[in-house]
């Protein structure tokens, strides 16, 4: 009787294990999954680091090669924004005016 008990605690004891053994299965491979993911990821995101790099290599190097000529055509060709700063220093003046009337009018 006593071994018939023994048997039946590690048919139990075993069973516990197996299904120990299916659930640690069953994380391992998603957690393979959510790797391979994250490795997916990094290559895609070295990619692009790898991308940009090498364009801004290449435009620091078109920056360093310029000629002074080209120095002075890109700044004769740059937008002067001076009437822009104008516009908008008139616009807060007669802004600033507006709410000292309403002030003063009540």
């Amino acid at each position: 009787m006593q071994m018939q008990e023994q048997i039946k605690e590690k048919r139990m004891s075993l069973k516990k294990l197996e299904e120990e053994v299916s659930k640690l299965r069953k994380d391992n491979k998603i957690l393979r999954a959510e790797n391979k993911e994250l490795t997916t990821h990094n290559k895609f995101l070295l990619d692009r680091l790898e991308t940009w790099a090498e364009r801004n290599f290449q435009e620091r190097q078109k920056w360093m090669n310029m000629t002074i000529d080209e120095v002075i055509a890109i700044n004769k060709n740059k937008p002067d924004y001076a009437k822009e700063k104008e516009l908008a220093k008139a616009w807060d003046e007669q802004s600033e005016r507006v709410s000292k009337m309403k002030v003063a009018n009540g």
